[in-house]
C-alpha cells in the first residue's frame, strides 16, 4: 500500500520515511511534499491508500491541503502531524473526517500503531466497495438496472474478463456444487487481495455460465499490473476442480473500454462457446479472438454439430427423452455428411461427457457411437422421463416465498431439483415471462414496501431483511423499480 509524506521540514520527512522503511508491514512511501501545493499535485497522482500530513506548512496548510486533495483522491485516508499548541486546528482537520493524528515528535510505534490502524481500514473499504462492485454488475448483467445508473468506473473503466466452462458427466446437483465452490474460493482470493483502484467479480450468468469481471482505473497505471495479477490467481484457483470434472475450459474477452463494449465481447464470446466441442478444443484457454476466426475457418456442418452435442448431453442430463432422440437424430445426420476430420472433436467430446457410452460398447451390444447414444436414451427411457414437470415452476416460486430473505440463486435449486441452470431458467422464463432474478427482485421489494409501509425499521435493517446486505445497492434497485428513494417512500406512507 502506497503512503506519502508532507512536511515542509525536510528532517521530519527522512525521519518519518526512516521508521515507516524499518516498519515490518506493507506500506511503501510513494512520495513526499515540502508544501501543500506539491501535496495536493502529489496525491492525484498517485491516489495513495494514505497521507501523513503537517497541519502547519507554508502558503497553503494542511488543512486546506487535505481539503482540495481529497476530493481529487477520495479513497486516501488523512494523519495529520501536529504539535500541543495546534489543538484548534487539529479539531478542525477532526472535524473534517481526518483518520487520525500524531504528535510531533513522532514516536516509531505510535507511528506504526496509526498505520495499521489505518491498513485495517482501508482492506476494510476496498473489500466493500469491491463487493458493492459485484452486486451492480450483477444487477446489470442480469438486467435489472440500467447502466445510467451506474457509477463512473462501471462505464467508464477497462474492462477485461471471460468464462470458465465447465464440462462433465455428473449431475446437476454435481454441477452446482462445483459452480458453487469455485466462486467462494474465488470470491475469498479476491477479498485477500484485491487493491485501489481495481475491482473483480465472479458470478454467474442467466444461462448458468460462470464468468469473471475486472476494471481497472485507466488513470492509474500500476492498476493494471494488480489487476493481470489476481485474475491469474484466479484462474490458478480453478484448476484445483480440474480432477473432478470431465473438462474446464477458459475463454477471454480481452480488454474494453467501458462497461458497454465489455458486454458486447461476452455476448460474443457466449455465443461461440460451443466451438471449443468443434475444435477439440476443451482444456485450454482461448480468446475471442481466436474462437472468431475459428467461426470463419470451420465448415457450417460442424459448427451445427458443435451446438446439437452440447444440447444432447443438456437434454440426458433433464431427463428429456423426447427432445433427446430428435436431437440425436439430427446430430447423426450432420456428423454423417461431415469429414473424419471434422467430427474428431465432436466424437472426442461426447466419449467425455457421456461415459456409459464406453459400457455400452464393451456389452457388445452396438459398435457405432451414435447407436450407443441411441441405446443411452432408450435407458433414460426405461428409468422414466422426468421432463418438465408441471409443478417445478411452481416450486421455484414457492421456494422464493420462503427464502427470498436469504442469499439463494437458481443454480442451487436446479441443484436440489436435479436440472441443469440452463434448462430451470429457460423453462421458468417460458411458463412465467420473466427471468428468476428479476421475479425474486421483484418480491424483495414488495416485501421491502410492506415493511416501510407497517414497521418502524430503518431503510438498512429493511434491506438485511429482505436479502441485500449493501444498502446503497438496495437503495438503487428499489428507486429503478418503484421510482422514488426508499426512504421517501416510508415518509409518503407515514404521512397518509
Amino acid at each position: 500500500m502506497k503512503i506519502v509524506v508532507a512536511d515542509d521540514e525536510q528532517w521530519v520527512r527522512l525521519g518519518l520515511i526512516s521508521m515507516i522503511q524499518e516498519m515490518e508491514t506493507a506500506w511503501e512511501v510513494a512520495g513526499e511534499a515540502k508544501d501543500g501545493e506539491e501535496l495536493v499535485e502529489l496525491t492525484s497522482a498517485i491516489q495513495p491508500e494514505a497521507a501523513i500530513v503537517d497541519i502547519r506548512m507554508p502558503g497553503l496548510n494542511g488543512i486546506e491541503a487535505i481539503r482540495k486533495a481529497r476530493l481529487l483522491s477520495p479513497l486516501t485516508r488523512w494523519i495529520i502531524l501536529t504539535g500541543y499548541s495546534d489543538f484548534e486546528y487539529a479539531r478542525q482537520a477532526l472535524q473534517m473526517g481526518v483518520s487520525d493524528y500524531l504528535l510531533k515528535p513522532v514516536n516509531p510505534e505510535e507511528l506504526e500503531k496509526v498505520v495499521t490502524h489505518i491498513s485495517q481500514g482501508n482492506r476494510l473499504v476496498i473489500q466493500q466497495l469491491n463487493q458493492q462492485f459485484e452486486n451492480q454488475l450483477f444487477s446489470l448483467l442480469h438486467g435489472m438496472v440500467s447502466l445510467e445508473s451506474a457509477n463512473g468506473l462501471l462505464r467508464n473503466g477497462v474492462f477485461t474478463g471471460g468464462m470458465v466452462l465447465i464440462d462433465t458427466s455428473g449431475s446437476p446437483a454435481d454441477y452446482a456444487e462445483l459452480q458453487t465452490r469455485w466462486l467462494q474460493g474465488g470470491r475469498q482470493v479476491v477479498q485477500q487481495n484485491i487493491v485501489y483502484g481495481v475491482h473483480l467479480a465472479l458470478l454467474p450468468l442467466p444461462g448458468g455460465e460462470l464468468v469473471w469481471v475486472g476494471v481497472r482505473d485507466p488513470h492509474n497505471s500500476e492498476s493494471e499490473r494488480c489487476l493481470q495479477r489476481l485474475e491469474a490467481e484466479i484462474l490458478s484457483s480453478v484448476k484445483q476442480l480440474r480432477s473432478e470434472v470431465t473438462a474446464l475450459t477458459v475463454a477471454e474477452t480481452g480488454e474494453a473500454a467501458g462497461f458497454s463494449e465489455f458486454q458486447q465481447r461476452l455476448k460474443r464470446l457466449q455465443e461461440r462457446a460451443y466451438l471449443r466441442v468443434a475444435a477439440d478444443g476443451l482444456d485450454r484457454r482461448w480468446t475471442l479472438q481466436e474462437l472468431e476466426d475459428l467461426e470463419r475457418s470451420d465448415g457450417s456442418l460442424v459448427l451445427k454439430a458443435a451446438k446439437l452435442a452440447l444440447q444432447l448431453q443438456q437434454e440426458f442430463k433433464n431427463g428429456l427423452y423426447m427432445k433427446y432422440q430428435t436431437t440425436l437424430q439430427e446430430l447423426e445426420r450432420f456428423l454423417t455428411r461431415a469429414a473424419a476430420d471434422e467430427r474428431r472433436g465432436i466424437e472426442v467430446y461426447l466419449r467425455k461427457v457421456f461415459p456409459d457410452i464406453t459400457r455400452s460398447d464393451a456389452s457388445g451390444r452396438s459398435t457405432g457411437l451414435t447407436e450407443r447414444l441411441r441405446l443411452l436414451g432408450e435407458d433414460l427411457l426405461a428409468v422414466g422421463q422426468v421432463a418438465e414437470p408441471p409443478d417445478v415452476v411452481k416450486q421455484v416460486l414457492a421456494y422464493i416465498e420462503r427464502n427470498y430473505m436469504n442469499n439463494i440463486g437458481i443454480s442451487q435449486i436446479a441443484g436440489e431439483l436435479n436440472m441443469t441452470q440452463s434448462y430451470l431458467s429457460t423453462l421458468f422464463h417460458k411458463r412465467t415471462g420473466t427471468t428468476f432474478i428479476k421475479h425474486l427482485t421483484q418480491v424483495r421489494i414488495l416485501k421491502a414496501k410492506e415493511l416501510l409501509t407497517k414497521t418502524n425499521l430503518q431503510v438498512g435493517q429493511v434491506a438485511e431483511e429482505v436479502g441485500y446486505y449493501s444498502t446503497r445497492h438496495f437503495t438503487k434497485l428499489f428507486t429503478e423499480i418503484v421510482g422514488i428513494y426508499p426512504s421517501d417512500f416510508k415518509k409518503s406512507q407515514s404521512s397518509r
